[in-house]
């Protein structure tokens, strides 16, 4: 980036307009420090795995990815398992699967299964038969 005619070199400087700063800060800390600044809230997980893997910082998102799983609850597994999808992250999306298995009746009477059903009907289906052959 800074090797070649690029804007970057150009103005000495990395933009970045689709990750929060303080999602940045958590990266580079990263970086610099390999200490994992964990939290609670899901969204800044989201933010954070999301900044990982877009700069492949993979052992940022593998720890992100992890408590991630590690906060799932049957009102939000949907919402994880279509994060995990996005990203290609089959490893987490088979825990993610696992969690719906052992939870799927809490799961599949949730608002987030009804909305998944209907946005992901492929992949609903393909639980739906996996869970059947248990």
């Amino acid at each position: 980036m800074f090797d070649s005619g690029m804007q970057e070199r150009v103005q000495n400087s990395v933009i970045i307009t689709d990750s929060s700063l303080g999602t940045v800060k958590k990266l580079i800390q990263f970086l610099y420090t390999v200490d994992f600044v964990q939290g609670d809230d899901l969204q800044e997980l989201f933010d954070l795995y999301y900044a990982a893997d877009k700069y492949e910082v993979m052992d940022l998102r593998t720890l992100c990815g992890h408590k991630i799983v590690s906060n799932a609850t049957s009102d939000n597994t949907c919402e994880i398992l279509q994060l995990f999808h996005r990203h290609n992250d089959k490893a987490l999306k088979i825990e993610v699967m696992d969690f719906i298995r052992s939870h799927s009746d809490a799961v599949f009477q949730t608002e987030a299964w009804e909305m998944f059903e209907v946005s992901e009907p492929e992949t609903a289906e393909l639980i739906g038969v996996c869970l059947k052959k248990k």
